[in-house]
């Protein structure tokens, strides 16, 4: 902010815009609440509802996140916006907020003599195709016949409430993106 001073009191991070005019406004901000757009280091556990862990940090170790670029969950995001740095909590994402509802558009039925003979895809194997843009997709193979093989490009977790333990390690970075 050009013209404006900014320091950190008491965990806040003070700025004071001086407008043109000679005038200011003073604005703090929290420097250990997670805010939008922050990039945050977190634990976690994710669970289906009859408890089954669909992802854990505890073996890879603590995961950096980058809030506002919709690349977290909605619902998970909204849980980390206002935790304090060494907080936990629990919270159920629904299926929409999680990793979406299950669309059937991204279930592709493909003619199996499309693939190429030596190709034998198995169910379960995780493929990557490139859509009509370039973008790569991982689809998942569900059904294969003599005729036909099934892929879903839903995510695995689309169309399920979750829940999630989350602690709040570390603020990596707090200024929002420019």
């Amino acid at each position: 902010l050009v013209g404006s001073e900014m320091c950190i009191r008491d965990r806040l991070l003070v700025v004071r815009p001086h407008a043109s005019d000679g005038s200011s406004f003073h604005f703090q901000r929290p420097m250990n609440l997670v805010s939008h757009h922050d990039k945050v280091l977190v634990h976690y556990t994710g669970r289906r509802l009859d408890g089954s862990i669909v992802g854990s940090s505890s073996q890879t170790g603590a995961v950096e996140l980058q809030l506002g670029n919709g690349s977290v969950p909605p619902g998970l995001e909204r849980a980390l916006v206002g935790m304090r740095v060494g907080e936990k909590k629990s919270t159920l994402l629904r299926a929409k907020e999680a990793f979406g509802l299950r669309q059937k558009d991204l279930i592709l039925r493909l003619d199996a003599r499309n693939f190429p003979k030596e190709t034998c895809p198995k169910v379960g194997q995780v493929l990557k195709m490139q859509n009509h843009d370039g973008a790569m997709l991982h689809v998942q193979v569900t059904e294969v016949t003599e005729n036909e093989i099934v892929l879903d490009g839903n995510h695995p977790l689309a169309g399920l409430d979750v829940t999630f333990e989350i602690e709040l390690i570390r603020i990596v970075d707090g200024n929002p993106p420019s």
